[in-house]
């Protein structure tokens, strides 16, 4: 019987020595963990430290589950050297020119932002723009002042600046049950003040009568009028009679009879003011009834409007 043939080795083995096991083995992988605590401690030196998670598996966690053998260890080895070789190439900071586009996501990063101690400027409220804005001056001051005794009864926005200045003047007086007459010589016109509601005897309406007077009956005509009542002669007679229809008109009968006074009138751009006045004389001597304590004074305003206000 011929003897058999010697063992056929595999390629790469590593025959045993006589007598006992190869160190060498054991000698590869003394090698390679030297080369892992090597390439480990350059990569911490040029990472500067960073425990950031790691994305590929480190060379002592893929030598822990390899199983140690000649070959698989061999190839663990060169692979690790491949892995961890550093990069030589250094990118630059990025530039305010290189600036992320404002639909990318900023990547979050750890490093804490400084608060500024510049206060950022708020933007200042607008006013409203219905806020009204003055356009207009002051009202500047007439070119002819009121006369100080007939101020009280002056209201500019009625009646204007005085178109002239005060001057005195001889005139004459009568009331009636639902109204008044007042007739002045320098202009010889009669104005008819008419009681408002026909029994308010501090304001309403007034006409003026500019016909020269028909003298024809300056007595009146003889009518006879209730007890305590009057008829009205001479201007005022005429003017009652032809103008405001008599004892059966607005006016109704005179409560007194006829008073000459002198009257202090100024005229304004929208009417007219009347006080009477006390002084002794205004017109030849004639008796001024404003100096009289019975008379009771005398104080207008007459409105362009037609409308008149006892002060």
């Amino acid at each position: 019987v011929p003897p058999p043939p010697p063992p056929i080795q595999r390629a790469g083995a590593v025959p045993a020595a006589r007598g006992g096991r190869s160190p060498l083995p054991w000698i590869l992988a003394a090698i390679a963990a030297v080369l892992v605590l090597i390439i480990g401690g350059l990569v911490l030196l040029l990472s500067g430290g960073d425990d950031g998670p790691a994305s590929q598996p480190t060379a002592t966690q893929s030598l822990a589950q390899n199983s140690p053998t000649t070959g698989e260890l061999e190839a663990t080895a060169v692979n690790t050297t491949a892995i961890f070789v550093p990069e030589t190439t250094t990118s630059e900071p990025p530039t305010a020119a290189s600036a992320l586009p404002t639909d990318s996501p900023v990547p979050p990063s750890d490093t804490p932002v400084a608060a500024s101690d510049t206060p950022t400027p708020t933007a200042s409220p607008r006013p409203p723009t219905d806020t009204p804005t003055p356009t207009s001056s002051a009202t500047p001051a007439c070119s002819i002042a009121v006369d100080p005794e007939l101020a009280g009864a002056w209201d500019r926005s009625l009646l204007g600046c005085p178109t002239a200045g005060a001057s005195v003047t001889w005139a004459a007086w009568e009331t009636f049950e639902r109204g008044a007459m007042f007739w002045r010589l320098d202009t010889d016109t009669v104005r008819v003040l008419y009681y408002g509601g026909g029994s308010n005897a501090s304001a309403g309406d007034w006409t003026e009568i500019t016909e020269p007077w028909d003298q024809s009956n300056p007595e009146g005509i003889g009518l006879v009028p209730p007890a305590g009542l009057y008829e009205p002669v001479r201007g005022f007679g005429w003017v009652w009679r032809e103008f405001v229809d008599g004892p059966t008109g607005p006016l109704g009968w005179a409560r007194e009879e006829e008073k000459g006074f002198c009257a202090k009138v100024q005229p304004l751009e929208n009417g007219l003011l009347m006080h009477s006045n006390r002084v002794e004389y205004c017109e030849d001597e004639l008796y001024n009834w404003a100096t009289n304590p019975t008379f009771a004074p005398l104080f207008y305003a007459f409105y362009e409007d037609g409308s008149w206000r006892k002060y």
